[in-house]
């Protein structure tokens, strides 16, 4: 489980300019460019992995898979 203050780095196959790193904020969240701030603490590495896969889908910024 991901937790406040550990440090994700999140890479969007075939979409390098989305590839990014980010510090867990204390209030639990990440910042991540076009979605916002998403919760990450509490989930897993591929819960979070799904959570901005599907917010990126339904923001059209990129193709469902």
């Amino acid at each position: 489980m991901l937790t406040a203050s550990d440090v994700v780095a999140i890479r969007i196959p075939d979409h390098p300019d989305l590839d990014w790193t980010a510090r867990i904020e204390p209030d639990g969240t990440i910042n991540f460019p076009y979605v916002g701030r998403i919760k990450a603490a509490g989930l897993t590495e591929d819960d979070l992995a799904r959570t901005l896969e599907r917010r990126l889908v339904e923001l059209k910024i990129i193709a469902e898979p």
